[in-house]
């Protein structure tokens, strides 16, 4: 038995980081946090209240007003995100949350509230985390880190049938667009940029289904912890 495995996930926008991170945790019996949905939350609130993200000041005093809570179902695969004990999930999953959240995530006050709050919510827990810059600031200790990418084209498309499920149309272009703009603001942030820790181990998905990708990053985790069965126990 392993205790305390830390699982962290980075990778670009639409590169399947949250598809895979939900499938290990409940494959592994693990407790599963999307980081990016703390940031999402925190933009949805601030846009609700019409606040001007260049006002930090203002920002800043709000930020202790805030309860954050990724709740997730490891027997259903169900996750949602709770704002003050309000379910949030559905709003801060719209295009227009998405193109703030960059945004909002490269404020340094920002990132540093929602990194504290990531950490006490993995404190003395088996998790799978997925995010940006999990592996390198928020869980620089993990156990395995895996960084994950894709062909931008098929980034592009995944982001596509996404938006199309959710009953939403969009335009190819905007949705190009969208990814363009996230990833140069995401990987030339001055504060916790996305880039692939030293010792993560690198994957493009880009020609993987979902049961392969899963499969081989098991046996990756089950070879990195020199274990017989990548089932674990632990505090979930």
């Amino acid at each position: 038995m392993v205790k305390h495995i830390v699982i962290a996930i980075d990778g670009p926008s639409s590169s399947g980081k949250s598809t895979l991170a939900r499938e290990l945790a409940q494959a592994l019996g693990l407790r599963y946090i999307d980081s990016g949905a703390y940031y999402r939350a925190l933009t949805w609130f601030l846009m609700e209240r019409r606040i001007n993200l260049s006002d930090e000041t203002g920002i800043e005093a709000l930020l202790p007003q805030l309860n954050l809570e990724f709740r997730y179902n490891a027997a259903t695969g169900q996750c949602a995100m709770f704002l003050n004990g309000r379910n949030v999930e559905d709003s801060i999953r719209q295009p227009a949350v998405s193109v703030r959240a960059s945004e909002v995530s490269a404020l340094p006050i920002v990132r540093k509230f929602i990194t504290e709050v990531l950490r006490k919510a993995a404190e003395n827990t088996d998790v799978v985390m997925d995010g940006r810059d999990i592996g390198t600031v928020v869980l620089p200790e993990a156990t395995v880190k895996i960084f994950l990418t894709a062909d931008e084209q098929v980034r592009l498309q995944r982001r596509l049938e996404q938006l199309q499920r959710q009953g939403m149309q969009i335009q190819e272009q905007e949705i190009a667009a969208d990814l363009n703009r996230r990833d140069h603001q995401d990987s030339r942030r001055a504060l916790a940029p996305l880039r692939q820790a030293p010792d993560a181990i690198v994957i493009d998905n880009s020609h993987l289904t979902r049961d392969q990708q899963r499969e081989l990053v098991l046996n990756l985790i089950k070879e990195k912890l020199n274990l017989t069965n990548p089932i674990y126990e632990g505090n979930h």
